[in-house]
């Protein structure tokens, strides 16, 4: 699928390896908005859920989330991978502060 219009990489590097975001169109019958994959360097973002289209705001949140959790697995901190209350904080302050800054 085509990248939407939002302020999502295609790919990145993480520790010298390559990363790549995938844009899946719907995923039916799931309640997941995306999904890392750190044995294939990929982050799946699913745009459409049942039917329905992914708000842009909650899409970005969601690759931020993932991103945490991409960063973790390289880091090889597996343990804290696992914990997605600290994965989403993270997550959600990098989103904010990605929203929010300015520049002089």
């Amino acid at each position: 699928m085509k990248k939407p219009n939002f302020d999502i990489p295609a790919s990145f590097t993480l520790f010298g390896e390559e990363w790549e975001t995938r844009f899946i169109d719907d995923l039916k019958n799931s309640d997941t908005l995306g999904q890392c994959d750190d044995a294939h360097g990929k982050i799946d973002l699913h745009v459409r859920l049942s039917g329905e289209e992914v708000p842009p705001c909650r899409l970005e949140g969601t690759f931020y989330h993932e991103l945490v959790h991409a960063i973790l697995y390289s880091g090889c901190y597996h343990d804290l991978t696992r914990d997605e209350h600290l994965v989403q904080h993270i997550g959600g302050c990098l989103h904010q502060f990605m929203k929010s800054r300015k520049f002089e």
